[in-house]
């Protein structure tokens, strides 16, 4: 049976039915809570509650679904779109049976009725299904709200690099300040004295970058007097005490046993050995200083009797114990005693001190972020600019004002009935405020509505919660489901959670080990215990491999930046020998034809994900090893946009352009792919100039003489003279697209390509689209974009593009969401500690502290920096959660090992313990391996795929220059009517637009009130005339209305003022007709001439004729085959000139023919 699409319903793949968790997740009438283990098919749970939401009633603009990414919320409402589409063209019974599939409910003639009618429905939107981010939502709701907002209403979001030139510009501003600003200068002199000036800039970028949490923690404590004093409770120093004053009041007789101390000083000065004497002496002679002086000399005092061990936990000053040895405390336990208790004494100074200067830095890091802070929004503010951050701080706070905040919440709650929240696990504490206080409302009034008239949905999994840098955490998170709970209680709407445990994904020998893994006694502190994963394909076969770890070579763990490059070192570091393992691997499968087990398909390069915790430094290794081995590979994921060859040759271009005196600018882009110039040629171009000789003069000397010199120098010239003329955007199109010198036949873009291979014309793409994003901030100018990109490190994430086939090398982060059947955990070695910043956060309070070194950490900065291990710890084994569950059927772990050897258990290790639990592990070789299932059938039949079809010949040729085209404003000439000057010119224009405008509204009127309209109008409203000329308008008007000829077009159905466009040949046109009628095959216009008539038998003006020849050539290509007449209506004489084709047709432009005009009467 042929459905209304045209297919028969045989055709048509029915989707398969969902699990029972999953048909309850996807339940519109209760609120949820999924918890979604990897691959449970949590996007069509998403998916599907949205469907039937609609199905059950629920109108499309009151769903509101917030993702975690664009691409997320772009891929959520593709998938309903095709599903809604697909319903609209479906035939009865295949949308039965998807119906039926999709919540197992009788298929009535309503349901389907209503299911087909849910397409046009959703497209009558004006923006379709809300389905966005909570950024986007933010921005929805200031921009409905900007004046409670207190934004303004026309704001711009900024992207991040402008932001980053604004800060810096900010952080600038504050820095300069301490030149005349004393408070100002102490606070910056307070964060050099111990650390360089580099790390106090990189410690105020942490604090701003930080802001969010920054700003949340210092309001939360009362402001920043507040904040700084739980800061000194924490440490346990007096905010108002100075570092001076402490150390006299610890150095005075009063706080020490200055008896005890001397007579130890006197026994020590007396004994017979070198040490004791030096000692005593010592002692005896900071006794006698008077304090401030001790203060100086305190370091050598101590020093005398106590030596300071870093290797304790924490680090702090012990006795030393050449000094008190075994036979001095057998000789004077006494002495001991009282040295032991001053070193106790002196450690517990240091302690103060050390907590003292810790918090003066802190303090002064706090005050030099909020100066900075302030002036970073003043910069924002006069932009009328907000960023990122702005949209998420300015929305929780007009949600939260108790102003507006109720009657926002109130108009929000009318429009969104449906809340639906993606990925719970990776939203950050501020966007969980703006989702509760929208949750807040939804409840309101619940007893009052019917049970799932407004519910909630919430999915997510706190084992994939991997963004902690970005403020999520799953402890808050919880505590957020908590509250829901609550919240839905108390007003008799539970809020029910469901668990999805069966995995679509992944084969049963990886979740087995992934449920081993979860099973270890740090993961379940972390995790909680964990329910087992089930396989939907319980006896596909699926393997996990576990390769021993490369061992590490001579040379050292991480290549030296600056030293060889590893091709030509004479040691192999261990990371390429790993990567050169990896890719002999996978070529060997493709070469010998290896299969997929669960499918019996060939294996592609495609079906092959390496994964990373960090790019560096395997990365580039892996893709070079790839290709190298002859197997395709996309590159890396992402590609830092300007440390690209690429794009550095294309900044080194502009700035040769911009200042061809620096020889180095030149130099770099005589050596690029846009002049090919080799070591050889550029050595003997530059080698031997006179001192002070610039390059692009010799290069201009030696053009003279060689045709391929000459031929660049012109070349890179024209570049030169069109950055004159043109925007850094078309300025860098034109160079790439070979539009500067097209007879050249270079074309920059094509020569990179050949030279960096094709992953460069992404990264030119985005470059380009940088450029263009600069120009709508910024003034256009070459100079100004070049120091706007070096502000950020822009990358740029590459996508798997649709078709091509090639191994993907990217980090476990860049994989979320992603699978593959077979994935590599190429860096599961044990790995030291990334850099650890320059901030640290107190756990309770939580605020954030100048991390200070291990040898002057203080109690409260441990107990930080334990909580921060144990935090990095929980993210250590999230992440390997995420990156085993999304290998499909096989999973190989693998790695190296460094010379040094962290403490921490590594993934190989945890993955190792993990295979060792299972019984059925085997070892093959030296892997050791875990299998389970049965493989397929081969599958002789699967065609490999399609090469991809060749580029049309058209796009590597430049493109036919614009075609120019004309442009008229036939109704601008028409001041040109008359020939007054001066006084008379201004008055006849005046009389002119009174004309207009009474011939326009005063044909509305009843014909028996519009002498009394016309009087009324000439009174209050032609006051600019004077009397003798408003009686003159009044006579006209009257008779031009009672023209016969023109009663038509003063008609009811006539038309005032009427704009017309179109284009005529190579001409644009673009007008207003005075009058327009249109009748049955015929058409009148008539355009209002306030000027001084032609004379009897004289021709109109020229320009007269062209304007009704263009209007009346437009009108009849509207309206083919009627009869046209165009007339003109001189208001001064109240005369009418009708003009017939012989009048008008030499008036229209050139390529309109008689043909096109025919119709014209």
């Amino acid at each position: 049976m042929a459905g209304r699409g045209g297919a028969a319903v045989s055709e048509r793949p029915v989707p398969k039915p969902p699990t029972p968790e999953q048909r309850r997740a996807s339940d519109p009438r209760h609120s949820v809570w999924v918890d979604a283990n990897a691959g449970t098919g949590k996007t069509r749970v998403l998916a599907e509650r949205v469907l039937r939401l609609l199905l059950q009633g629920a109108p499309p603009a009151s769903v509101l679904c917030l993702t975690f990414t664009k691409a997320a919320a772009g891929e959520m409402a593709e998938r309903v779109m095709q599903r809604l589409a697909a319903w609209a063209a479906m035939d009865e019974a295949g949308l039965a049976l998807e119906l039926r599939a999709l919540d197992g409910e009788a298929v009535t003639p309503r349901r389907l009725a209503k299911a087909r009618s849910l397409h046009d429905a959703v497209l009558a939107l004006p923006a379709g299904l809300a389905i966005m981010t909570v950024h986007g939502l933010c921005q929805f709701l200031l921009k409905r709200f900007p004046v409670e907002a207190a934004v303004a209403p026309s704001f711009d979001v900024i992207d991040e690099r402008t932001a980053a030139e604004l800060l810096q510009l900010a952080r600038d501003a504050v820095l300069a300040q301490a030149h005349d600003d004393a408070a100002r200068a102490q606070d910056v002199a307070q964060l050099v004295a111990g650390a360089a000036d580099t790390t106090l800039l990189a410690a105020l970028d942490a604090m701003i970058a930080a802001r969010l949490n920054w700003i949340a923690a210092r309001d939360r404590a009362g402001g920043l007097d507040a904040a700084l004093a739980a800061l000194a409770r924490v440490l346990g120093v007096d905010p108002n005490a100075r570092l001076d004053a402490v150390l006299d009041a610890a150095l005075a007789d009063a706080a020490m046993d200055v008896a005890g101390l001397r007579r130890v000083a006197s026994f020590l000065a007396g004994a017979n050995t070198a040490t004791r004497s030096r000692a005593g002496r010592a002692i005896a002679g900071w006794l006698d200083l008077p304090v401030p002086a001790r203060r100086q000399g305190l370091d050598l005092y101590r020093q005398s009797f106590a030596t300071f061990d870093a290797t304790t936990e924490p680090p702090g000053w012990r006795l030393n114990g050449r000094l008190v040895n075994a036979k001095l405390q057998r000789e004077a336990p006494e002495v001991v005693a009282v040295l032991a208790a001053e070193v106790a004494r002196l450690e517990a100074l240091d302690a103060a001190v050390r907590a003292r200067r810790l918090f003066d830095r802190t303090a002064a890091l706090w005050r030099l972020a909020d100066a900075v802070l302030v002036q970073f929004e003043a910069a924002k503010r006069q932009r009328a600019a907000l960023d990122f951050d702005d949209l998420l701080l300015r929305t929780a706070e007009l949600l939260a004002r108790p102003d507006f905040g109720a009657w926002v919440r109130f108009k929000l709650d009318q429009a969104f009935t449906h809340i639906l929240v993606d990925e719970a696990q990776d939203t950050n504490p501020l966007q969980w405020q703006i989702v509760e206080a929208l949750v807040d409302d939804l409840h309101a009034g619940a007893g009052t509505r019917a049970p799932g008239e407004r519910t909630l949905f919430v999915v997510g999994d706190a084992k994939q919660s991997i963004y902690r840098f970005q403020g999520a955490d799953p402890a808050a998170t919880e505590q957020v489901r908590q509250r829901l709970a609550a919240m839905a209680a108390a007003a008799g709407l539970p809020l029910a959670r469901i668990g999805l445990s069966t995995s679509f994904r992944s084969s049963q020998a990886v979740l087995d080990v992934v449920d081993a893994l979860l099973q270890a006694e740090d993961a379940v502190a972390v995790h909680g215990v964990s329910a087992p994963h089930r396989a939907f394909r319980t006896t596909s076969a699926g393997r996990v491999e576990l390769w021993p770890l490369v061992p590490a070579g001579d040379g050292p763990d991480r290549p030296d930046p600056w030293a060889v490059p590893p091709d030509l070192r004479a040691e192999d570091p261990a990371e390429r020998r790993l990567a050169q393992r990896i890719a002999a691997t996978v070529a060997d499968w493709l070469r010998q034809g290896e299969r997929l087990a669960a499918s019996g398909r060939p294996l592609r390069a495609g079906d092959v994900m390496v994964l990373l915790r960090r790019r560096e430094p395997l990365q580039e290794v892996l893709v070079r090893a790839f290709k190298r081995a002859g197997v395709p590979v996309l590159g890396a994921d992402r590609l830092a946009l300007t440390s690209h060859l690429a794009v550095q040759d294309l900044m080194a271009l502009a700035e040769a352009v911009l200042l061809p005196d620096d020889d180095f600018a030149l130099a770099c882009m005589l050596k690029s792919p846009l002049f090919e110039l080799t070591e050889d040629e550029l050595f003997h171009l530059a080698h031997g100039r006179a001192p002070g000789e610039r390059l692009i003069v010799r290069w201009r000397q030696r053009a003279q003489g060689c045709a391929r010199l000459a031929a660049l120098l012109q070349r890179f010239e024209a570049w030169q003279r069109l950055a004159d003329f043109v925007p850094p955007y078309e300025w860098f199109l034109r160079v790439l697209g070979g539009a500067v010198a097209p007879h050249t036949g270079f074309e920059a873009r094509r020569a990179m390509l050949r030279r960096f291979g094709a992953e460069a014309g992404d990264v030119l793409d985005a470059f380009v689209d940088q450029a263009l994003a600069y120009e709508r901030g910024h003034a256009a100018t070459l100079q100004g974009f070049l120091h706007w990109l070096g502000l950020g490190d822009e990358s740029l994430k590459r996508e798997g593009a649709a078709g091509i086939d090639g191994v993907r090398v990217m980090t476990v982060h860049g994989a979320k969401g992603l699978e593959a059947p077979v994935v590599f955990l190429a860096d599961a070695g044990p790995r030291g500690d990334a850099n650890r910043g320059t901030l640290l956060w107190l756990p309770d309070p939580a605020l954030p502290l100048w991390r200070p070194a291990k040898a002057v950490a203080v109690t409260a900065s441990l107990q930080a920096l334990a909580a921060e291990d144990a935090a990095r710890q929980g993210d250590d084994l999230r992440l390997l959660y995420v990156a085993a569950t999304r290998a499909a059927e096989r999973l190989i772990v693998c790695g190296w090992s460094p010379k040094r050897v962290p403490r921490a258990a590594s993934w190989h290790d945890r993955v190792s313990t993990a295979l060792a639990s299972l019984p059925a592990t085997r070892t093959e070789g030296d892997v050791l391996v875990y299998a389970t299932g049965v493989p397929a059938a081969v599958d002789s039949a699967v065609p490999p795929p399609p090469a991809p079809p060749p580029l049309p010949a058209h796009l590597r040729q430049p493109a036919p220059p614009p075609k120019r085209v004309r442009s008229l404003t036939p109704s601008a000439a028409e001041a040109q009517g008359t020939n007054a000057v001066g006084a008379d010119r201004r008055a006849a224009l005046a009389f002119g637009r009174h004309v207009h405008r009474l011939l326009e509204h005063l044909p509305t009127a009843d014909a028996a009130d519009r002498n009394r309209v016309l009087e009324a109008y000439l009174a209050h409203h032609a006051t600019d005339l004077d009397a003798a000329a408003r009686r003159h308008l009044g006579d006209q008007v009257r008779r031009l209305l009672a023209e016969p000829d023109l009663a038509p077009l003063f008609g009811p159905l006539a038309l005032a003022e009427q704009p017309i466009v179109g284009r005529l040949g190579d001409v644009l046109v673009a007008g207003q007709i005075d009058r327009l009628w249109v009748g049955q095959g015929e058409v009148r216009l008539v355009d209002f001439k306030t000027g001084r008539p032609p004379a009897p038998g004289a021709p109109p003006p020229a320009h007269h004729l062209r304007q009704l020849a263009l209007y009346a050539a437009l009108l009849a290509r509207v309206h083919p085959g009627a009869s046209i007449r165009a007339g003109l209506v001189w208001t001064a004489t109240a005369r009418v000139t009708w003009l017939d084709m012989a009048a008008l047709q030499p008036h229209l432009p050139d390529g309109v023919g008689i043909a096109e005009a025919a119709a014209i009467a």
